[in-house]
């Protein structure tokens, strides 16, 4: 039993250590696969006022990089992506997810042609690479794509020169095809001098090479603040990422960021250190009951080293065993790992890397064995060598250190998961659903949606939804003694006249939207937005927000609304953020929305979304995308605690798996204990010692054992989960109560498993002790 406990907690140990490895390495590899991955930086920027994070660049950046930074061999840019119907003779191929390059982005970014030209590509606006994917969905085959002329909407013509292998999936361009950018360029040449650093205007995402024997560290320094140094821009500072470290740098969406990563890697090493410590505790312990084993073998001619020998292939055997049931575990909970966490394992990469971590511990493994194979064979007494107490106790009090702390973390997690799910996020969320607008015909499905009969209410919107980040135009907005320095991040959003009505949220001040203000300069603000603006009496007072939209010489539209009222405030991002102000305009087009709503009985969403659907597919164009996007409110909220849920799911999956390695471990000892103790035990008691002192006696040992892997374990757990909550500006608080919980249950948990051992060696005739010794 003790060998299978061990082989099983080991082999759960490096098959969860090797997933967490893989899942972080493989995150951060993300482009790494071109040619001088480690030289392509991104270079993004931070608006010092508000702290916003500007992805989209000036392009004048490309010609100064080009110019005045020699430590920059190739750079280059994305440009904005101007969506586009494309057709192909007589079909309609719907928006192509074309990505807008320069001539030298190819360069930097190398893709893997099938067919077709290999050199100088994008050189002209004319052309066109496709991947394999995009040809064999219209073609019979990539070499047939080849010379196939294309038409945009705009009556570009592009010709297919090259077709190139898909992108993996590691990789952050996913498209169906590149093609060169003309638009983005010619509206920068249109800018003015004044408005040419100006980060409202269209920009691209830049990317450069920088030469090999390049500082990174001073180039940084170089960029921070060069438009700020040069008075381009005094708001303007430069940040460079990596391109393997882009993806959780700039992924906000992200389900799960490079931290909870690390952090799941690092539970599974811990996880690995507790299956560890209890093999070596148990192996230790398997030797102690082995002594007259041992003792007879060297009495008829063994010497220490066949002794070791033989101890060394009985371990090997139970490595070997160790790394077969780890595959096996390995190979069950891939496909859950992969729905679970939204990612894609390559089977050869992660077996690689379960083999290497597989040979590293087993080497560890061994040495430690070795060393107390050694120990064992030279000492006479095993009590005074492995047999100490405080041998067993520090491995013991590790393995309970790590329970206690994935315990702590599990219990706080489990209290803030409930707290999100729980929380008011200021509008009635239940009978909510949210509609993307995805296909062209927008008017006649909302005309036919508003039929469908379980829909109470339709709510349009133009791009109002919950969100990560705050939407934010460019621009600063003004009103009346605004204070000077003070530009905060506003959301401006679009809605329909019955959205406070349908969202269920209260006005505080004035009124909402009429019919008379479709065609008026009329906006509602929030609590927080009026707090800000600091006026008593803010029904009637101006503001002068973004229009939305820049001129062609980068001059950002502005226009002036009237505030007619305030509504209270509610959430319109996940809960990591505190509520924005807030700026509502009603929409012109209530037919034209990209996200709308509909209110509908709860308990119907179900049936609401499958009518909802069948008018999409009825109603669906050439082009138009297969699937539909309709999400209840509920289920769209419960997706912004998908990373918590998956945490709390982590640490308690860990938690019960170091609590079954460590009772196991811990009851297998202590029955050893009792046996190697007992004539102690005997003394004792004749000595005058009753059973419940006995009982008392090991109760107490157990008990300094639990404190002492207590003040280990807490304050670290502490200490992290506070970081952790802390990023949440509405989260739960760490109660006293909390941690109280935890070591009672580990002391209970504890007691519960040795205490009818203790009993038993406790009620024991002294008498018949000592005569069979």
């Amino acid at each position: 039993m003790q060998s299978l406990v061990c082989i099983i907690g080991l082999s759960i140990g490096f098959s969860f250590f090797a997933i967490g490895y893989y899942w972080m390495k493989y995150e951060t590899s993300y482009d790494g696969f071109y040619p001088g991955s480690k030289n392509i930086y991104r270079i993004y920027g931070i608006d010092k006022q508000s702290g916003r994070t500007i992805e989209r660049l000036p392009l004048i950046l490309l010609e100064k990089l080009r110019q005045e930074f020699p430590e920059v061999e190739i750079a280059t840019a994305i440009y904005p992506r101007f969506g586009s119907r494309i057709s192909w003779e007589e079909q309609t191929l719907g928006d192509v997810n074309f990505m807008f390059v320069d001539e030298h982005f190819l360069e930097m970014f190398p893709p893997k042609i099938i067919c077709g030209n290999t050199i100088q590509l994008l050189y002209t606006t004319e052309e066109a690479v496709i991947t394999e994917k995009f040809a064999e969905k219209y073609w019979t085959s990539p070499e047939d794509a080849i010379g196939n002329v294309l038409r945009d909407s705009y009556g570009q013509m592009l010709t297919i020169v090259a077709v190139m292998e898909n992108p993996p999936e590691n990789s952050n361009f996913q498209l169906d095809a590149y093609r060169a950018d003309i638009n983005g360029r010619r509206h920068f040449q249109q800018n003015t001098p004044e408005n040419i650093w100006n980060i409202s205007f269209m920009g691209g995402e830049t990317f450069v090479l920088l030469n090999e024997n390049v500082n990174v560290s001073k180039f940084r320094q170089k960029i921070k603040n060069y438009a700020v140094d040069n008075n381009f821009n005094e708001n303007l500072v430069f940040q460079v990422v990596n391109i393997t470290d882009m993806r959780h740098t700039l992924g906000s969406n992200l389900s799960f960021s490079i931290t909870y990563i690390r952090t799941f890697a690092g539970a599974g090493l811990l996880l690995l250190f507790c299956s560890f410590f209890n093999f070596l505790n148990l192996y230790v312990n398997r030797m102690l009951q082995r002594t007259r084993e041992i003792k007879l073998r060297k009495t008829v001619g063994a010497n220490n080293l066949s002794i070791i020998n033989q101890l060394q292939i009985e371990l090997a055997a139970q490595l070997v065993f160790v790394f077969i049931v780890g595959g096996l575990f390995l190979k069950l909970v891939i496909p859950f790992f992969e729905q679970l966490f939204e990612t894609q394992i390559i089977s050869g990469d992660l077996w690689k890397q379960f083999l290497i971590i597989s040979i590293i511990g087993f080497a560890v493994i061994s040495a430690a064995c070795l060393l107390a194979e050694i120990r064992f064979t030279r000492f006479s007494s095993l009590a005074q060598s492995l047999g100490n107490r405080l041998f067993r106790s520090t491995n013991i009090c590790i393995q309970l250190a790590i329970c206690i702390f994935f315990l702590m973390c599990a219990t706080i997690f489990f209290r803030q998961v409930s707290f999100m799910n729980n929380f008011d996020w200021g509008f009635q969320k239940d009978g909510l659903i949210r509609i993307t607008a995805t296909h062209r015909d927008r008017t006649t499905i909302v005309e036919n949606i508003k039929q469908i009969a379980l829909i109470q209410e339709f709510i349009p919107s133009a791009l109002f939804n919950i969100k990560d980040e705050p939407r934010v135009l460019d621009g600063e907005i003004k009103w009346h003694e605004k204070p000077a320095g003070l530009n905060p991040v506003v959301e401006i959003e679009n809605v329909g006249r019955n959205f406070i009505q349908g969202f269920g949220i209260p006005i505080i001040k004035g009124r909402f939207f009429e019919d008379e203000d479709l065609s008026s300069n009329k906006a509602v603000i929030n609590q927080e937005m009026e707090k800000i603006m600091g006026k008593p009496d803010i029904i009637g007072e101006t503001i002068e927000i973004p229009a939305g939209y820049v001129t062609t010489d980068g001059t950002i539209g502005m226009r002036t609304v009237e505030i007619i009222g305030v509504i209270k405030d509610f959430h319109t991002l996940s809960l990591q953020k505190p509520v924005h102000p807030l700026i509502l305009q009603v929409v012109n087009d209530e037919l034209r929305g990209y996200f709308n709503y509909v209110r509908v009985a709860k308990g119907t969403e179900n049936q609401t979304i499958a009518a909802i659907t069948e008018v999409f597919n009825n109603h669906s164009s050439p082009g138009d995308p297969d699937e539909v996007q309709i999400i209840s409110l509920p289920q769209l909220l419960n997706d912004f605690t998908k990373s918590e849920k998956a945490s709390l799911q982590l640490f308690s999956v860990l938690s019960a798996l170091c609590i079954i390695i460590s009772v196991f471990g811990i009851y297998s000892i202590s029955s050893s204990n009792m046996e190697r103790r007992k004539k102690e035990i005997a003394i004792r008691k004749v000595s005058g010692a009753t059973a419940t002192d006995v009982v008392m006696m090991f109760i107490t040992e157990y008990a300094k054992m639990l404190l002492v892997a207590n003040l280990i374990a807490l304050p670290p757990a502490l200490f992290l989960m506070n970081r952790w909550l802390v990023q949440y500006a509405n989260h739960t608080n760490i109660h006293i109560w909390m941690v109280a919980l935890v070591v009672v249950f580990t002391f209970v948990l504890v007691i519960s498993t040795v205490i009818a051992q203790v009993i038993e060696a406790a009620n024991r005739n002294p008498a018949e002790v000592v005569k069979s010794d």
